[in-house]
């Protein structure tokens, strides 16, 4: 594993989205050194700000105090990057494969146009969370983002397929014009759940959810691909199964309706 320690403070924005494990193939140390990066206006020695150790394999760990090391696991195809703190925004911007933890919280826009692989991020993350990249019509498109706290407004924006789960609260507009995918919501709701939704599924567990008045509610019912669903996400992450057993019945609710949507918010019902 290839070790980069933050050893300077910051007092610009740090792009390090070129920066990953499959950058790094064929280097040796002298070489990931000299790589450049993009610090605020200018460009700057990898070796100038970090402390660089170990072996190169397919795995990549970065240590900082600091907020503000935007596009982590940017594009990242294949291999592992463990964050231990905070990163900036775009964290995983269009990741196609491998797998980016944060353990920390992460800025705006994370997985924005994600393809593929899977981000975990202990802490909370910010607004438009698997939504869009400057000037796409669609956000994120495979994968997985798991979210351990809580996360920001228009969680999901225009997602076309992939999964989100979020333990804590999101802001509003979670699921606003999605295409299709997954929102798994285990905590608090905000207003305008599913705004603009066409199709997709959005998994509530907040039993006092206001649905907007565009969607339409069904009925309550037992729906045997809700069960394999919950048996999916919980196999993702066993320690939040328990928030999951109240999906073993549902309130479904279509929409949104204002536009022709026929995507469905599924409210936990269940003892």
């Amino acid at each position: 594993m290839i070790s980069l320690t933050l050893n300077v403070a910051l007092t610009a924005g740090l792009d390090l989205a070129a920066i990953n494990p499959t950058a790094f193939a064929g280097l040796n140390l002298a070489k990931i050194e000299r790589l450049r990066i993009q610090y605020g206006p200018a460009q700057v020695r990898l070796a100038d700000l970090f402390r660089i150790t170990g072996t190169l394999d397919e795995s990549l760990e970065i240590n900082s105090e600091s907020a503000t090391l935007h596009g982590i696991g940017s594009a990242l195809n294949s291999g592992k990057i463990t964050l231990n703190g905070d990163a900036g925004d775009y964290l995983g911007a269009g990741m196609r494969g491998g797998e980016v933890v944060c353990a920390g919280n992460a800025g705006e826009r994370a997985a924005a146009g994600m393809r593929g692989g899977r981000i975990e991020v202990t802490g909370s993350v910010g607004n438009f969370a698997g939504g869009t990249l400057m000037g796409a019509t669609t956000g994120m498109k495979g994968g997985a983002l798991i979210v351990g706290k809580h996360a920001g407004a228009r969680l999901g924006d225009r997602m076309r397929r992939g999964l989100i789960m979020v333990r804590g609260n999101v802001g509003p507009q979670a699921g606003s014009q999605m295409i299709a995918g997954t929102l798994a919501l285990l905590g608090g709701t905000a207003t305008g759940l599913g705004t603009g939704m066409r199709r997709g599924t959005l998994l509530v567990a907040d039993r006092d959810a206001v649905l907007p008045a565009s969607f339409v509610v069904t009925g309550c019912y037992a729906l045997p691909f809700v069960a394999v669903l919950c048996r999916h996400l919980a196999a993702l992450k066993p320690p939040w199964r328990s928030r999951l057993a109240a999906f073993t019945e549902i309130e479904r609710a279509v929409g949104d309706r204002g536009c022709d949507g026929l995507g469905e918010i599924l409210i936990a019902r269940g003892e």
